[in-house]
Parts: structure tokens; C-alpha cells; sequence
């Protein structure tokens, strides 16, 4: 023990001034092997985030094992050590924590969150999990068919799809080449033996990295850790990934028409693994390309020519190398141009390299990304486990941040030249093949390059004030918090629509930050970029609102932005038809998902003639409607003094932020709240509902929905408690997954969801099955309700599920915009932000009882509306 105590001052006053993060640990348990323990014990919320994660993937996987690791990382949550099965996350989820685990291609992580009076039960659960998996046959068989389903559910995705056939010209044979989940016939294959084999072999001690982060005492990290402790033997470190050519297997192009409606074209170039020394120009090269509404992708393809929904990239790399990907979603019947107009930004860039204000932009997002993943301890605690995985010590951080500082311009220009080459590069495409073949994506890919174009518990107190126009401010300030988030919240949504104007209120979100005040569309998201922040509007149902997290230096600007968007949006018209083009493409993508369809068919089916039953995104008649007078006046009639309630968390001064927002929200009219119309009961409703995708290969989703209570209503904690009965607290153990996935292999996941509004809401029973099997499961559905009815629930299953969705809130407010939309809605809707604890407190006082009667009240066969979307409709 004094030897690790030594270690870990030493490494304790290395690491500590070198990255900023005092008391970050790393500690080898066993002299030069393995486990590695790196931790930072500390932080202002009471939760806290445990990862194991093994040096072991699918790329780690021998011929007749492919898709084993991911198999594997299934199966550990069948049982371990002590724990039975579903165990594992009944454990974790009765201290309102949430486990799960992921596998890559280079490693597989078990992770838990949860308050950090309990890591002792999280290191005991993830150390059962990754070295004593129970594997047994019978429920092996069980989970490699949910495995089957979820690969056969990929094939049902295009971006999936599209990334799977990318992968395998890019890298051949090599273990990068082959999707992660396996092939159906390979997992169909592989046994129990081969299985436990494979965990033998790689999920050992030498292999491990527990990754801690969280106010916990150093030494209880320590004691609590001896069991991954090796147990003698000679050391086995992770195996070498094979070798990558520094050149893709087989560039070119390929367009696949798998009969999806969405249209996806990416572009993928080869790059160098994450330890090459140009790795950080490349990662501020591909930010800049198209990450953002500022980025060269977006101004050229959408902002300027109108070709694309969106734009994306992506640096994708690991050991061995790996790929630079630019991706966007055409706008029908624009895939070939927008795919010229692409290359054209990429020969540019390779040419000149990125413009100075693009790299500063992509610095600040880079700054940005960091902030959001060091407010949560999941981020602090995956930034630890991946720097130790991929170079041995946190240290690498701070190194890497030092080279994104370093990046000049001539850097970008350099690798930009040396990697975006049209020779090597892969073009991949989903789309119809009427409209984007591989000829013409061959044919688009090399035309010549046009000329150059220019928490825990958060801070208690609120404190409030009134501005001139009435809008209420209600703050949680928290002087040690980096970020600050801004959440304005008010009535409205669909239910400030006519009859005549379903989609108009997700159009009115789209359009919003698409130019106000001085600033047209780019201005606005580059000004919001280079300050390292984003703003972005929503609307929903029964509200709407504008979300902002900035860091806690650049409240003058959060505050700015936000009042141009309030008080002088611009609504342009050029910028409301590419709106317009947006929601079409939107519905076309939701009758092309038939999750998405089976859940708007519910609202329809349960609230006919009432503005909740109308599609979110509208049809293509209230589509044409969208213009720019229409979003005016729908911003007049919710966007004013009293509809709004503003919530502030994070590092501010109360007294600053206050005054900005007074000088930035002065030109609000006062106006007086919303009043809108409650749904009513219909006399009668369709009880039955069936709808069709185009597609043969979709599953079916199948939902059940029953009317709810809404918001205020005396049963919201009791129905909240019911949906995470059948849901699960986390989506994880409540009784549907465990019957239609772990009792019956009908499907990946089943869930619940309790969707309250003003005056009422919705109850949302759903899963997505082989549409051969819908049937059943909607039979299986009404079991589990029955059965519910008629048995009840135990007390230790009801302490459970409070338990579990009190402490989860506290996980779940580690983000200052968590917080600010928590007693800003606590304002609007529960009776003042003052009382934001008590709410989340309320599913502790849940009786037996009460359970039972909402149950009764609810779950009613009269009441129900089931809805079968999928192939084609069912019996």
C-alpha cells in the first residue's frame, strides 16, 4: 500500500498542475501490469460515474467469432459473480443510477452511474459484470437473438447501412472493415464455449482500466478496487491490432438503393491513427469543414445553394488509422448537385486550407466540447478511461489540448492538402438509384473543381426577478459551475396552432435562429461559435422554448443572442422556403420510420379535432402555408413578457445577468399568458389503428396509448411511478423489456412513456418487432398490463422504482441547462421554481395504493388506442 501511495502523489503532483484538474489519480494495483486506476475523486454534484473498460473489441475478434465482443458485452448483463439474472441493473437502478455498456472496434466499456454514496455497489456490480459473467445456455440463446434482431434493425438504418458498406471498401479484411454487431450468420454461430473463450482471454485484469469520477475519498477507491486485482500468472496485455494500409482497400464510389425514403451522401478520405502527430490539425480541420451551422459545409450546401437538410462530419480514428468523413442529407432530387457542391468546398480547402475565422471557430468548438463533457462526471470519468486506453495516461489530455492551441493555419493547409484527395477518397451514397446511382455519384464525384469561392444536490436557493416586460427570471447561480445555461420556457407549441397550421410551431423552432437582429443565418451561429456556445429553439406539444450554454465568461454574449432572437427575428423568406423544404422532408422521413409514424398515429387516434392529435411536423398542405407571416404572428402570440418564464443555472452573477437580460428583452411586449383549450374526451374513438411504410424490410411498431393526466393533476407522481413500472426507471428493467425481450426475444427493446400537458396527456406503450411477430406482441403488451392489474406490484418493487427516478434526477442535473429548464418549468407549470425539489421529490410518497388506482384508472380496455405500423398492415 505505500508504494501505491507513493505512486499516486507522484503521479497526483505531476498530473495536477499539468491539466488543471487537482487530485486526478493514477494508479497501476500491481506493480507494472495492470488494472490501471485513474480517478478524479472529487467534484460540487454527489454523483458519481464508474467505468471499466477493457482494452479488447471486435477488433480484437478471430475468424468464427465476429461479433462476439459485442455478444459478450449483451450476455455480461445476465448475471456475474453474486447477481442473478436482471440483478445487475435492479441493483443500480433502485439508487436512481443507470448502467449500460458499449463496445468499439478497440474497446468495451461497463459503465454505472449514480449517486456517490453508493459506489461501493457500482464497483461491485461492474467487477461481477466484466470478469464473472454467468453466461448461461439458456438465457445465451435468449440474448443472441435479441443480438439477431438488433442486426437485423441496423439493416432497417440507413446511416447504418451506409457506414457498414463504406467500412468494408475502405478496409478490407482488416477487423475495421467488419461491423462491430457481426453478421447473422456469425453470431448465429458462435457457442457458449467459443464465447467464454474469448471473455477468458481478453477480459482480464492486465487488460482493465477503472475509470472514477465523482466526490469519492481516494482511499475507499483503493480498498474497493482489490478485486480486479490480478490473481498470479504471467501478465496478458492486449493484442496488437493488425496492421491498416495507409491507402482505402478500394476507393471509389457506391450508391445503394435499399428503398429508404431518407437520402444520406458521405465522402470519406483515410487519415492516420490518434497518435500521429497531425491528428489535432485534422480534428480542427474536419470541426471546421462541417461541424456547426457556421461551418463550410453548411454555408455552402444549405446556407447558400438550398441543397441539403444538413451537414455533418466526422473524425473517426483509432489505433490503427481510420477515416476523415463529410456527410449531408440531400433535399430531394438535389443529391448529384449537392455532391458536386461539395467537392467543390473540398478542393477549395485542400487548395487554401481553412479560413483564419473557420480555424478560430473550430478552436471554440473544440473548448466547447470539452466544457460539455467535463459538467458531468459520465464525460470526466470517459475522458479518463479513453486517454489511459489509447496512450497510457491522462496526461495525454493536456498534451492534446496544447496541440489544438498550437494548430496555425499553415498546419490546416498542409494536412488539408495531404489528405482531402479525390483519388483516395470513398463516396458513399443511400439514396433511390432514379435519383442518385453509382454512375452519377461517380459521375458527381469527378466533375472538375469549380473556381475558388471567396451537480449534487445543485445549489438550493433560488433567487428571482421581474423584468419591465413581466417575464419572471428564476437563478440557481453556482460559482464553481464552467458553463452557463439559459433555458426560456413558454404556453404554447402546437396548441397555439389553428386547425389550418399543424407544423407551424416546429417551423417557427427551425426558422428562429436563422437570422435576427444584425446578424443573418451564419452570423448568428458563427458569433455563437467562436464564444465556444449554441442556442438552439424547440417547440413541442403544450411549449416552446430556446435553450442556451455558453461559458460562464460569455453571459454578454448569450444574452445578446438571445434578445436579437426574442425581440427582432428576421424570418426571411428565402430562409423560411428552405423551412418549408425542411418539414416535407420531414414527413416523409417519419411515415419512412415506423416508430415515429405508430406514435403520431397515437396522439391522432386519442385526441381527434384537437390540436395534440395533429402531426408535429404537419402535412405537405400545412407545409405550403409556412411563410413568413404566419411564423410573425405566431411569434407575436407566444413570445411576450408574461407567456415566458426564463431559468438561469450555472456560473453567473445574479445581479450581471439580470441586467442584461433586462437591456437585451426591453422590446418585449407585455401581454398576458396563453390560455389554451384542454383536450376533451371524444365520443368515441378508433380502437384500432393500422399504418404501412414503403419499405418490406421495416420491423412493425406496435402502440398501445391510453389517456393521461396532466400537468398539476393530484396522480402525476403515481403515473409517473406506473410508466417507470413498465418502462423501467432508466428504459433498462421495467416489466415490458423484461417480457418482450428477456422472457419472449420479441423484439430489442420495449418501453413506456408518460407524456403530460396542459389538461391531460398520454400513457405510451410501444415496441418494434419482426412484423411476423406483431401479433404476439401486442398480445404480449396486454399480459404485462393485465397482469400489473391483477397482481399488483410488491413494495420492494415500488421502493425500487422511487428510489430509482428521485436519485436519477439528481444524475440528470449535473448539466447547468439541465437545471435552468428544471425551475423554469417548475415556474411555468408546478407552482413556482422555488418548490424544483419538492417536484422531483414527489414519487417517494407513491403508496401501493395509489399505484393501484391510477393503474385502474388508466390502463382501461375501453380507453386504449393500439396502433400497428410497419410492411403492411396486420390482421
Amino acid at each position: 500500500m505505500k508504494g501505491q501511495q507513493a505512486c499516486e502523489a507522484r503521479i497526483a503532483g505531476a498530473l495536477g498542475a499539468g491539466v488543471g484538474y487537482p487530485g486526478l489519480m493514477q494508479i497501476h494495483l500491481a506493480p507494472d501490469r495492470g488494472p490501471v486506476l485513474v480517478a478524479e475523486p472529487h467534484g460540487p454534484a454527489r454523483v458519481v460515474s464508474v467505468q471499466l473498460w477493457f482494452r479488447t473489441g471486435s477488433a480484437r475478434e478471430q475468424a468464427g467469432l465476429y461479433g462476439a465482443a459485442h455478444l459478450l458485452e449483451h450476455m455480461v448483463f445476465k448475471g456475474g459473480g453474486a447477481y442473478g439474472q436482471g440483478e445487475l441493473v435492479q441493483r443500480i437502478e433502485s439508487l436512481g443510477g443507470d448502467l449500460n455498456a458499449w463496445t468499439s472496434f478497440e474497446q468495451t466499456v461497463l459503465h454505472a452511474t449514480l449517486p456517490s454514496a453508493h459506489i461501493d455497489v457500482a464497483l461491485d456490480v461492474l467487477v461481477a459484470m466484466g470478469t464473472q459473467p454467468h453466461l448461461d445456455p439458456a438465457e445465451l440463446e435468449r440474448e443472441r437473438g435479441v443480438v439477431l434482431e438488433e442486426i437485423r434493425g441496423s439493416r432497417d438504418d440507413p446511416a447504418s447501412v451506409l457506414a457498414d458498406a463504406v467500412r468494408a471498401r475502405a478496409f478490407g479484411e482488416h477487423p475495421y472493415g467488419r461491423p462491430i454487431l457481426g453478421t447473422v450468420d456469425s453470431v448465429g454461430a458462435i457457442s457458449r464455449e467459443a464465447l467464454r473463450t474469448f471473455h477468458d482471454a481478453h477480459y482480464v485484469a492486465d487488460n482493465a482500466i477503472l475509470a472514477v469520477a465523482g466526490p469519492v475519498p481516494a482511499d475507499a477507491l483503493r480498498d474497493a478496487t482489490a478485486a480486479l486485482l490480478p490473481s498470479g500468472g504471467p501478465a496478458r496485455p492486449a493484442r496488437m491490432v493488425a496492421t491498416l494500409p495507409q491507402r482505402f482497400v478500394r476507393p471509389g464510389c457506391v450508391a445503394l438503393d435499399k428503398g429508404f425514403e431518407e437520402r444520406l451522401v458521405e465522402v470519406s478520405f483515410p487519415v492516420p491513427g490518434h497518435a500521429h502527430a497531425d491528428i489535432a490539425a485534422l480534428d480542427l480541420l474536419t470541426v471546421g469543414l462541417g461541424e456547426g451551422g457556421g461551418s463550410l459545409l453548411s454555408q455552402a450546401l444549405r446556407h447558400d445553394k438550398d441543397l441539403v437538410m444538413s451537414t455533418w462530419s466526422a473524425l473517426e480514428t483509432e489505433a490503427a488509422g481510420g477515416m476523415l468523413v463529410l456527410g449531408f442529407a440531400p433535399r430531394e432530387g438535389k443529391a448529384e448537385a449537392a455532391t458536386i457542391a461539395l467537392w467543390e468546398v473540398v478542393e477549395r480547402v485542400a487548395r487554401e486550407g481553412l479560413p483564419a475565422d473557420a480555424l478560430r471557430r473550430a478552436k471554440a468548438g473544440a473548448r466547447a466540447d470539452r466544457l460539455r463533457e467535463r459538467e458531468t462526471v459520465d464525460g470526466r470519468a470517459s475522458r479518463l478511461g479513453w486517454y489511459v486506453a489509447a496512450f497510457g495516461t491522462p496526461r495525454a489530455e493536456a498534451a492534446y489540448e496544447a496541440a489544438l492551441a498550437r494548430v496555425s493555419v499553415g498546419d490546416i493547409r498542409r494536412v488539408a492538402a495531404q489528405t482531402l484527395r479525390r483519388a483516395a477518397a470513398i463516396a458513399g451514397a443511400v439514396a433511390p438509384s432514379a435519383e442518385l446511382d453509382t454512375a452519377a455519384l461517380t459521375r458527381a464525384s469527378t466533375v472538375a473543381a469549380i473556381r475558388p469561392v471567396s451537480v449534487g444536490p445543485p445549489p438550493t436557493g433560488v433567487q428571482r426577478a421581474t423584468l419591465v416586460g413581466g417575464t419572471e427570471v428564476v437563478m440557481l447561480p453556482d460559482p464553481e459551475a464552467e458553463l452557463l445555461g439559459i433555458s426560456i420556457l413558454g404556453i404554447g407549441g402546437s396548441i397555439a396552432e389553428g386547425p389550418r397550421d399543424a407544423g407551424l410551431s416546429t417551423a417557427w423552432a427551425a426558422a428562429l435562429g436563422k437570422g435576427a437582429g444584425p446578424y443573418d443565418a451564419l452570423e448568428l451561429s458563427a458569433v455563437a461559435e467562436e464564444r465556444a456556445g449554441g442556442i438552439r429553439a424547440w417547440a413541442g406539444r403544450n411549449s416552446f422554448g430556446v435553450r442556451a450554454a455558453f461559458p460562464s465568461a460569455e453571459a454578454r454574449t448569450a444574452a445578446e443572442l438571445l434578445g436579437h432572437m426574442l425581440t427582432t427575428p428576421h424570418f426571411r423568406p428565402e430562409e423560411v422556403e428552405r423551412t418549408r423544404a425542411d418539414l416535407v422532408e420531414l414527413q416523409r422521413a417519419m411515415r419512412d420510420d415506423p416508430g415515429e409514424f405508430a406514435w403520431e398515429m397515437a396522439w391522432g387516434a386519442l385526441f381527434p379535432g384537437h390540436p395534440w392529435g395533429r402531426p408535429s411536423c404537419g402535412t405537405r398542405a400545412t407545409a405550403s402555408r409556412v411563410t413568413p407571416g404566419r411564423l410573425r404572428a405566431l411569434h407575436r402570440r407566444q413570445v411576450h413578457g408574461r407567456n415566458i418564464v426564463i431559468g438561469v443555472a450555472g456560473g453567473f452573477d445574479p445581479t450581471e445577468v439580470v441586467s442584461l437580460l433586462e437591456r437585451n428583452l426591453h422590446g418585449l411586449a407585455a401581454g398576458d399568458g396563453l390560455r389554451p383549450r384542454p383536450p376533451s374526451a371524444p365520443a368515441r374513438r378508433r380502437r384500432m389503428l393500422h399504418g404501412v411504410v414503403p419499405r418490406n424490410d421495416a420491423p412493425t411498431a406496435v402502440v398501445l396509448a391510453f389517456p393521461a393526466v396532466g400537468h398539476g393533476h393530484p396522480d402525476d407522481p403515481a403515473m409517473q411511478v406506473l410508466s417507470a413500472v413498465l418502462g423501467g426507471v432508466a428504459g433498462g428493467t421495467g416489466r415490458l423489456f423484461d417480457a418482450l425481450r428477456e422472457r419472449l426475444g420479441l423484439a430489442y427493446s420495449g418501453g413506456c412513456s408518460f407524456e403530460r400537458g396542459l389538461g391531460g396527456g398520454a400513457l405510451l406503450c410501444s415496441v418494434e418487432a419482426d412484423p411476423d411477430r406483431a401479433q404476439e406482441a401486442l398480445a404480449a403488451l396486454w399480459s404485462e398490463i393485465d397482469r400489473l392489474l391483477a397482481d399488483g406490484v410488491s413494495i420492494a418493487e415500488l421502493e425500487g422504482v422511487r428510489t430509482g427516478l428521485v436519485e436519477g434526477a439528481v444524475v440528470g442535473l449535473q448539466r447547468a441547462g439541465a437545471r435552468a429548464e428544471v425551475i423554469a418549468a417548475a415556474e411555468r407549470y408546478g407552482g413556482g421554481a422555488e418548490r424544483w425539489q419538492v417536484l422531483l421529490e414527489r414519487p417517494r410518497a407513491v403508496t401501493l395504493d395509489a399505484l393501484r388506482d391510477v393503474a385502474r384508472r388508466t390502463l382501461r380496455r375501453d380507453l386504449a388506442v393500439a396502433v400497428q405500423v410497419g410492411p403492411s398492415a396486420s390482421d
